[in-house]
């Protein structure tokens, strides 16, 4: 999916939509979704949102500057992170996110 997609996904009235749009940023990891991942970690009506948004704004901050096989690297450690939040999740379910 491209950004402008997923960024216009962020504003779905669907959380898991926002959700699987969150997780799908991370892995994109384009400075460009910063300000929209932002609105969603300050805005967002539901507090889990908000803070895998602040998850997604860290992950991306740091694997912009990355070569290619380390930011493949980072993105194994953004999924086992992401599932270990859907693990915890009062909100969600790993079904949630699959297509």
């Amino acid at each position: 999916m491209s950004l402008d997609t997923l960024s216009q996904e962020l504003n779905d009235s669907n959380e898991r939509t926002r959700l699987r749009a969150l997780y799908q940023l991370g892995i994109l990891g384009d400075p460009l979704a910063i300000p929209a991942v932002q609105q969603v970690a300050e805005n967002d009506p539901n507090t889990e949102l908000r803070n895998v948004a602040r998850a997604v704004l860290s992950h991306v901050q740091n694997t912009s500057q990355m070569s290619t096989t380390e930011d493949a690297k980072a993105d194994v450690e953004w999924t086992r992170q992401f599932v270990q939040y859907i693990e915890k999740s009062s909100s969600f379910m790993a079904f949630d996110v699959s297509d």
